[in-house]
């Protein structure tokens, strides 16, 4: 059971060191066209120091790049699925196509599945 009094409480700031990898992988899977995201030449001519952060979004920053990475290379797609693709499954389960599913856990993997 959770402990209700953790509801609401507010951890102090934490500054995180992002991974080169691992910025370009979350550009790619969230459909980032702009280079500044994924070249280092590019971010720096626009007056980075190095790739930029994701602004206004949330993003994991624990997953080993070259890991991640591999994985994009085994999904039948060849890249990270993009919200708008995952989307559908909630779409899926809000419509009345799914009235006779009961308690399916749908993978929104792109195909890769068996982790």
């Amino acid at each position: 059971m959770i402990d209700k009094s953790l509801i609401g409480r507010e951890l102090p700031p934490s500054t995180l060191t992002l991974e080169r990898g691992r910025l370009r992988f979350y550009a790619r899977a969230i459909g980032e066209t702009d280079p500044v995201r994924t070249d280092l030449a590019a971010a720096r001519d626009a007056g980075y120091a190095d790739l930029p952060a994701p602004e206004g979004r949330e993003m994991e920053a624990g997953a080993d790049p070259g890991l991640m990475d591999a994985m994009e290379k085994m999904t039948p797609l060849g890249r990270g699925g993009t919200p708008d693709e995952a989307a559908g499954a909630g779409v899926l389960f809000g419509s009345p196509e799914s009235d006779d599913a009961s308690g399916p856990t749908l993978v929104c993997s792109g195909g890769l599945t068996g982790f």
